[in-house]
């Protein structure tokens, strides 16, 4: 199949109308790819730098390393700043719990309803409460240390090793 196929006439177009042939306007559409592909590198650098320095120099100031959490913090936030933490909060939490396999998803159970799950208790409800607990306690690291220590590894435990790691 031809290259063309790929590329619409009307972004064709665009740049035939920079080059003498379909060749050379095949060859600059490509070569914009490649530009567009290398600064969105660059760029998800830079956001990723500003993100991070940004969060330091607050959590310097404030002295508040959980302040990006939902709950009480030091930084004063607008009513719409909170809400958007705690729906982005809840959207991470979603995707972290989905891409949990099995296993961890029984784990978390034991540590969610740890008198067992009541009966009658939906997916829905269960995933919430075990998505809720996951980020609520570190994150995938407390759920991979308890996977690479054992069944010795509790919620004291973790919250006390890793509290000097934020």
């Amino acid at each position: 199949m031809d290259i063309v196929s790929y590329i619409s006439p009307e972004r064709l177009k665009t740049f035939e109308n920079h080059t003498d042939r379909q060749e050379k306007a095949i060859a600059l559409h490509n070569y914009t790819l490649q530009l567009g592909s290398s600064l969105m590198s660059l760029i998800a650098l830079l956001e990723l730098s500003l993100r991070n320095s940004t969060n330091e120099r607050i959590i310097r100031h404030f002295g508040d390393p959980n302040w990006l959490l939902p709950g009480k913090t030091a930084v004063p936030l607008e009513g719409y700043e909170r809400k958007a933490i705690s729906s982005a909060t809840s959207h991470a939490r979603k995707a972290l719990y989905s891409k949990l396999a099995y296993k961890e998803k029984t784990w978390l159970d034991a540590f969610a309803f740890p008198t067992g799950k009541p009966a009658g208790t939906t997916h829905k409800t269960i995933a919430k409460k075990d998505s809720h607990f996951l980020l609520s306690h570190t994150g995938k690291l407390f759920l991979r240390q308890h996977f690479l220590f054992g069944s010795g590894c509790t919620r004291e435990t973790m919250n006390r090793n890793c509290g000097s790691l934020h």
